[in-house]
């Protein structure tokens, strides 16, 4: 389990030991199922083009390669804000997506 007080964020801990992005996504780490991964992901046009995740997001990939680029951008983001000195709004960002990452481990284990 996450232990908030010792937890910082840097791409290593927000892996939670997968060995990049991609088997983070495919290793079931974040959403499995196209459609879960479309709604989040796609603009509101754009899941009615791919008839709700069920084309594929491109000719090149499948929806769990579009969500593992969109984590490691995430994930950037996040280690940017944390490393920012000047941006007050760093800790508020971070903290809720610890929240969230604390969330959905706590439904993962019941």
């Amino acid at each position: 389990m996450l232990e908030q007080e010792n937890w910082e964020p840097t791409e290593k801990n927000m892996l939670c030991g997968a060995e990049d992005w991609a088997s983070f996504s495919f290793g079931g780490n974040s959403l499995i199922y196209d459609e879960d991964i479309a709604e989040r992901l796609c603009t509101a046009s754009f899941f009615k083009k791919k008839k709700g995740g069920n084309l594929p997001p491109n000719v090149a990939e499948e929806w769990l390669d579009v969500q593992a680029r969109a984590l490691e951008c995430a994930s950037r983001l996040i280690v940017e804000l944390n490393n920012d000195t000047d941006s007050t709004a760093k800790i508020t960002h971070v903290n809720l997506f610890f929240e969230e990452l604390l969330a959905e481990e706590r439904k993962l284990n019941e």
